[in-house]
């Protein structure tokens, strides 16, 4: 009896998905999309890394270092903006958001260009300024992609997007691991998320054909900038959150061992960051009904889900300690050798960010969004308090067991953040 049930809740679940699939605006478009990108992003990582090795690794992942920070301070918010506004734009507005994007794209360029040998010469990876040359054509490629792309998620054409993304996405793990595997080194993986940028400029034009023209009219806009400079506020405090152990351990140790650290960093985050943030994406519509009729019920529901991830998130943590290191023995070469130390110890913090994300999810769901921020200050500043005093004595370890901190310091005032709300 028990199988009939589980298997026809199984044929539901099947047709449901299957039927949400048909209907291109259907969200189940959204989870495909994420399902299968990550899955291809995860896969491309894995095998390059067993191919690449850790120093290649870390030189990748410093060079999309430096256009991730120039990014992030020079990030507008004018994506989400334009999929938020009360009104649709014109093309005559879409043309000058356009123009704005051309100018910052080429900005970013150049200023990766005229950075490149002093960011290599402080980092002592001189020989190595090539992958700066080829990763300053991201951003020119980005600047060009169609906005009005973006009113695809504004106007819910998910299945469109989906494709989008996850023909980029293909590009970019195909060519990625056949230059790896063809003995490029670490240009392989720049050269294929050149590619999915290129992927994604012919579809935003394919997709969204308007005849946009190059104005200066900036002001056409200037409620999207307003909005924006919000999310660009945010980003820098994600940015120094995120970034700054990267940098010192590149700067102090080198690419070899910010590549051992960005691995065990990826695979963290990959069993319990990332289920955190499904759950969370999940559970903040619930959380939003409960509150605007019962703030018994919302306590309950988060308390219940709460409980819930914090027992799998131990089991998770402790079934990876057990097994990592044969995990990583199969998976990985001989070059990896301290790989699972670190993982193990990464663990702790990756724990703890999981359920600062259901906290994010649970005060923004009762409107008190200034925990989430004051909670991010407080961790800010407790990380730059721990880091060099840890660092000096463990090395790499000690910004790990900064992290976890300075993450403890954020867990706790959102926890008084709710306290706060409960009574």
């Amino acid at each position: 009896m028990r199988s009939n049930l589980r298997f026809a809740g199984l044929k539901t679940i099947i047709i449901l998905g299957f039927l949400g699939l048909r209907n291109p605006k259907g969200g189940t478009w959204i989870v495909f999309q994420q399902v299968v990108t990550r899955f291809m992003g995860t896969l491309k990582f894995f095998i390059a890394a067993k191919i690449l090795g850790p120093g290649e690794i870390g030189l990748i992942g410093l060079v999309l270092l430096f256009l991730v920070v120039i990014e992030s301070l020079t990030t507008t918010g004018i994506q989400q903006a334009l999929t938020h506004a009360l009104n649709e734009r014109s093309d005559r507005d879409l043309g000058a958001i356009w123009t704005f994007q051309l100018c910052r794209g080429i900005l970013i360029c150049l200023i990766l260009l005229l950075s490149s040998n002093p960011l290599c010469k402080y980092f002592n990876i001189e020989s190595y300024a090539y992958l700066i040359y080829i990763g300053s054509i991201i951003p020119i490629l980005r600047s060009f992609i169609n906005p009005g792309i973006y009113l695809l998620q504004r106007k819910r054409y998910f299945k469109k997007l989906a494709f989008y993304e996850i023909s980029s996405s293909f590009g970019d793990l195909v060519i990625s691991v056949l230059l790896a595997f063809m003995g490029y080194g670490a240009v392989s993986l720049v050269v294929g998320i050149v590619l999915s940028e290129l992927i994604k400029n012919i579809l935003s034009w394919k997709f969204y054909q308007a005849k946009l023209i190059i104005n200066f009219k900036w002001n056409l806009f200037s409620d999207l900038r307003t909005y924006g400079k919000w999310i660009w506020l945010s980003n820098i405090f994600i940015l120094l959150l995120n970034q700054s152990d990267k940098f010192i351990i590149a700067k102090l140790l080198g690419p070899v061992d910010l590549g051992v650290y960005q691995v065990a960093s990826k695979i963290s985050q990959l069993i319990i960051g990332e289920p955190s943030g499904i759950v969370g994406q999940y559970i903040y519509p619930k959380l939003c009904e409960y509150n605007r009729n019962s703030k018994i019920k919302t306590e309950k529901y988060f308390n219940n889900i709460r409980n819930l991830m914090l027992k799998l998130i131990l089991v998770i943590i402790f079934l990876a300690i057990i097994f990592s290191g044969i995990f990583f023995n199969i998976l990985f070469s001989k070059k990896w050798l301290n790989l699972t130390e670190i993982f193990r110890v990464m663990l702790i913090p990756a724990g703890i960010g999981a359920l600062i994300i259901l906290y994010v999810q649970y005060l923004q769901a009762i409107g008190k969004p200034k925990y989430i921020t004051f909670a991010t200050v407080f961790q800010l500043i407790s990380l730059i308090a721990f880091m060099p005093i840890l660092f000096e004595k463990f090395k790499i370890y000690g910004i790990l067991i900064a992290m976890a901190m300075s993450g403890l310091v954020a867990l706790l005032f959102m926890i008084y953040g709710k306290a706060k709300f409960a009574n």
